[in-house]
C-alpha cells in the first residue's frame, strides 16, 4: 500500500505578536497539514519574504503599527512573483473582516478565515 506524502504549505504571515502566529501556525498543522512558514512584521521584510519565501498563502494582522493588512494585500497584487500574486490572503483577526469592509466598502477583497475555523 503507497502512503501518500503530504505537501507543505508555506505560509507567509504578516503578524506583529509572536504568540498570534504561533497560534495561526498551529492550527494550519493540527487540521494536518505540513507547514513551512516565515512571520514579518515590517513592510520590507514581507516583500523580501514575498520574493525569496514565495508563499502558498498569505495571513496578515489587519492592524499593526507600521504595516497593515490592506497594504500586505497591495503589495502581494503588484508582486512580480506570480505565486505571490495569486495566492491566498486573509486577514488572520477576526477584526479584519469589519475594518477591511468599513475600508473598502461591503466586499472584502481578500479570503477571510477565523483563526479557530481555518
Amino acid at each position: 500500500m503507497t502512503s501518500k506524502t503530504v505537501p507543505t504549505l508555506r505560509v507567509l504571515l504578516a503578524e506583529d505578536v509572536a504568540a498570534d502566529a504561533e497560534l495561526e501556525i498551529r492550527e494550519i498543522k493540527r487540521a494536518g497539514l505540513r507547514v513551512s512558514h516565515r512571520i514579518v512584521d515590517s513592510e520590507k521584510d514581507f516583500i523580501r519574504g514575498l520574493r525569496e519565501f514565495a508563499p502558498d498563502v498569505i495571513l496578515s494582522d489587519f492592524s499593526m503599527p507600521q504595516f497593515d493588512g490592506m497594504e500586505a494585500l497591495r503589495l502581494a497584487k503588484a508582486s512580480d512573483g506570480d505565486s505571490a500574486r495569486d495566492c491566498p490572503r486573509a486577514p488572520a483577526r477576526a477584526r479584519g473582516r469589519a475594518a477591511a469592509r468599513s475600508a473598502h466598502g461591503q466586499a472584502c477583497p481578500c479570503d477571510y478565515r477565523r483563526r479557530r475555523r481555518f
